[in-house]
């Protein structure tokens, strides 16, 4: 049986000191404090991601707009996600550490929408759909979200702040329109639907996170309104710079341990694994691995496997996980279908790596180059084949943990790791 060693990948560290200080001086700021001034019930919109610290955030701007008279209540910000249900959605707030008990303040959720405006592309009329609650209930709107690549497509503006108040903020209506056009919705609609929406008082400003490769908060910054559109690229750049990535460009087998909506909106981070699988989407170049293996999924997915498709094997267990229709509404609301098929389902993890050791062995390579992984979003420690050690030995950022040793299982044949 193949051997594998603990590595740590030592990443630059650009987290802040206190993130809590942090806040609370951007709450306290002249900008801050003249954006909100004549505003008296605000929406604070929080989207889907395990984001780090946002229920901190959440929590430090519930109380300080309360400080000053001002009455903030919750809503998701998350298109389909929580099965495009409020009772879905409020669950995945709960999952991230957000209810009205947590961050003082009410949660109000629907998939109500209004229609705050039309743009046009291309000739054709397009609704601008906002969460009706949010629109109506509020004399204000304060968004928070983490910019960082998108999974889909590279552009201007990927996942950030632009993309909750459109996608995020226009509920099933909103995610449902931007994505019936594929990507050229996300590229060309989104931007147009954004310009719209911001360009109404109603919007307050943004908090908008950078994270950097441990996915520790590196970046908070206090946008309003009219800063959005020009800042936000330049924070999505910063955000590609501290983005982590696997060791090796090329890799002969990937096991993910675990999937989850909190991880990345499609499971599993497409830009980590250089997987796209949207039609007439060019593949990306890097990195090129033959072979990818998921073994769970989260509990906070709810069954929602979207993304499971990007891998080629799965166990027994994630498939047994999956709330088909969970994921049937995200795939239809997406339109990325490849994304939603079921990869050979295999007893375990063991047999999965003893399958990939095979067809390796097949032809001719015996010591093959297998990289285990927690998660996408976890990239420092991770255990590697002896293949994969020769080519680290020379690299400074590489320390190894642990010598390599024989892969030992438990009695559900889970590969036996500490991450």
């Amino acid at each position: 049986m193949i051997r594998f060693a603990r590595i740590r990948q030592n990443f630059a560290h650009h987290n802040l000191t206190s993130p809590r200080e942090h806040f609370r001086s951007l709450l306290e700021s002249e900008k801050f404090n003249s954006a909100i001034q004549r505003r008296r019930r605000i929406a604070v919109a929080v989207g889907s991601r395990g984001i780090s610290n946002l229920a901190v955030l959440v929590a430090e701007v519930v109380g300080f707009l309360k400080e000053k008279n001002i009455e903030p209540f919750i809503v998701p910000a998350m298109g389909s996600h929580g099965s495009a249900t409020a009772e879905g959605q409020k669950q995945v707030l709960k999952n991230l550490g957000i209810d009205a008990k947590s961050v003082g303040a009410e949660i109000v959720c629907s998939m109500d929408v209004v229609e705050a405006g039309v743009v046009e592309l291309a000739g054709r009329r397009y609704p601008v759909y906002v969460d009706k609650a949010a629109w109506e209930q509020s004399d204000g709107i304060i968004l928070i979200n983490r910019v960082k690549p998108h999974t889909d497509f590279v552009g201007r503006y990927e996942s950030g702040i632009v993309k909750m108040a459109t996608v995020g903020l226009g509920n099933h209506a909103g995610a449902q329109q931007v994505h019936s056009l594929g990507v050229d919705g996300l590229n060309r609609l989104m931007p147009l639907l954004a310009e719209a929406v911001l360009g109404e008082d109603k919007i307050v400003g943004s908090f908008a996170i950078v994270e950097d490769a441990y996915h520790d908060t590196a970046e908070v910054q206090w946008l309003d309104r009219s800063e959005i559109l020009e800042k936000e690229p330049v924070l999505l750049e910063r955000a590609k710079e501290l983005m982590p990535k696997l060791p090796l460009d090329d890799i002969d087998m990937l096991i993910i341990k675990r999937m989850g909506k909190e991880i990345s909106g499609v499971g599993i981070d497409t830009k980590i694994i250089g997987r796209l699988m949207i039609s007439g989407q060019a593949e990306l170049k890097s990195p090129a691995i033959e072979l990818v293996g998921v073994c769970d999924i989260t509990d906070a997915s709810y069954g929602n496997a979207l993304g499971v498709g990007l891998a080629d094997f799965t166990t027994t267990r994630l498939f047994e996980k999956i709330d088909f229709e969970a994921l049937k509404e995200n795939i239809l609301t997406s339109t990325f279908y490849s994304r939603g098929k079921i990869p050979l389902v295999l007893d375990d993890e063991k047999q999965m790596l003893l399958v990939g050791l095979e067809h390796f062995s097949r032809r001719g390579n015996e010591k093959p180059k297998v990289i285990i992984i927690k998660d996408t979003l976890s990239l420092s420690d991770m255990y590697v084949s002896e293949g994969v050690l020769d080519e680290l030995k020379d690299r400074d950022d590489i320390e190894v943990v642990e010598s390599a040793k024989q892969a030992e299982f438990d009695k559900d044949n889970a590969i036996i790791l500490e991450f």
